[in-house]
């Protein structure tokens, strides 16, 4: 049983649940007895319950990330559901990921594969330039790509493993776009860059490199489309999903950490000139429009605004089936 289904359960039926240790908190009765208000979760949401007996043995063994088997029955409190323990034991043998919020591994797949296909179709110094920021060799693109297509991905196949495991392309896979908003979900980050990305694709192909009314190109598509797939790439260093998804204490946000790193890349690689890579640091910084200190200025950092933005309102609206969109999402997930 998952928790999501305890509140749709009768009182008093007898239950066992898996679930993951989020929150423990010693307090005491009115008679001066101890007692836990005990805190766990899975993937479908959380619930808070006391736990009245064995209190001292259980704060031994319990431990926030720990994922615990429950055996009760189901309680009600202020109409609220609960659950009444009757014994509680680490589990053994599971998986984190089996107890977090996290977006199905086809959707994964195929997000990852567009943005590949998009990397693998830059033009230098671009795609050296984006694949050495994630950490990924060529190579290694033309093998994740071999005999796939984006709507023919075979079922079941976990490539990411093909991808290393330190790289930043790898912590993509599995970073959440945020806590409280937009694609907040294990692989919710991904699922974003890739939506931008299309986005801003779309909008060169349909207003600046249309053939219905050809014009002189008055942005750098390549690195238009570079900029998209990095604008929220050092999210990795903000959010985490172990043991539970949340924003970390960071002195710079991920538009700032993206300044630094590709400082430090271009350094050592050379790849851009200083006012090419000045233009590049300002679309990501530009990229949450009028409430960021840093406005867009010019038509690439409007493009990558525009797309960022459409991209996070319609995730929201579709993940909480509302016709309601905020457009200070942006500012919104900048504060969390």
């Amino acid at each position: 049983m998952n928790l999501k289904d305890i509140q749709n359960t009768a009182v008093g039926t007898s239950i066992e649940v898996l679930a993951l240790v989020k929150d423990i908190e010693k307090k005491t009765k009115t008679n001066n007895e101890p007692f836990i208000m005990l805190t766990v979760a899975d993937k479908t949401g959380d619930i808070t319950f006391p736990v009245w007996d064995h209190v001292e043995a259980r704060l031994n063994i319990l431990e926030e990330g720990m994922i615990i088997k429950i055996i009760g029955i189901v309680g009600e409190y202020n109409s609220t559901k609960q659950i009444r323990v009757n014994g509680m034991m680490k589990a053994e043998d599971v998986d984190i990921l089996d107890f977090i919020p996290r977006y199905d591994i086809e959707s994964l797949e195929r997000a990852l594969f567009n943005i590949l296909i998009r990397i693998s179709k830059l033009n230098e110094p671009y795609k050296s330039f984006t694949c050495s920021y994630l950490g990924i060799e060529e190579d290694i693109i033309s093998q994740y790509l071999v005999g796939k297509t984006l709507t023919d991905i075979p079922p079941n196949v976990y490539d990411i493993k093909t991808i290393p495991g330190e790289s930043k392309m790898y912590k993509l896979f599995y970073t959440p776009a945020a806590v409280h908003h937009h694609q907040n979900k294990v692989g919710g980050l991904l699922l974003h860059t890739s939506g931008v990305v299309n986005n801003v694709a779309s909008i060169i192909d349909n207003y600046i490199d249309t053939p219905f009314q050809p014009v002189p190109s008055v942005v750098n598509d390549d690195r238009l489309i570079m900029c998209a797939i990095l604008h929220d790439i050092e999210k990795i260093q903000e959010y985490t999903w172990k043991p539970f998804i949340e924003k970390l204490p960071t002195k710079f946000d991920h538009r700032l950490l993206f300044v630094k790193e590709s400082e430090k890349l271009n350094a050592q690689g050379n790849f851009f000139t200083d006012e090419e890579l000045m233009e590049i640091q300002e679309n990501v910084l530009t990229h949450h429009g009028m409430w960021s200190a840093h406005k867009p200025k010019t038509l690439e950092q409007l493009i990558l605004f525009t797309a960022d933005l459409l991209d996070a309102n319609i995730s929201e609206c579709v993940e909480n089936e509302t016709t309601k969109v905020d457009l200070r999402l942006s500012r919104m997930i900048d504060a969390e």
